[in-house]
């Protein structure tokens, strides 16, 4: 992982609020993981019982592995991925995870 966490208030440019920040080597980390490992710390939960806190998994909302594949092979920095878990907007944008607070219900 490289850099930090950083928390934005509603004030953001983004249309609801940044919950969580973070860069990522994606040849290091799984992007799969990454997504776990963020939402379980904004869960303040260990990350083996992130699926009893919301109740889902990430394999209900995408497959694991293409998720891995899409963000790491992507051909361009342009490339942004958006899913929706829970009551989070969790988005890839180059070597960026971006979790955003989501306004609406949950959809794909």
């Amino acid at each position: 992982m490289v850099g930090s966490d950083r928390e934005e208030d509603a004030q953001s440019a983004e249309p609801t609020p940044i919950r969580l920040r973070k860069m990522y080597d994606w040849s290091v980390t799984a992007p799969s993981f990454a997504v776990i490992d963020a939402l379980a710390t904004l869960e303040r939960v260990d990350p083996a019982e992130l699926v009893a806190v919301l109740e889902t998994t990430l394999y209900d909302h995408v497959d694991p592995e293409a998720l891995d594949i899409l963000v790491r092979d992507r051909k361009s920095d342009s490339i942004s991925i958006t899913i929706s878990i829970d009551r989070y907007q969790v988005r890839f944008d180059g070597d960026e995870l971006i979790i955003f607070e989501s306004t609406g219900p949950s959809s794909l």
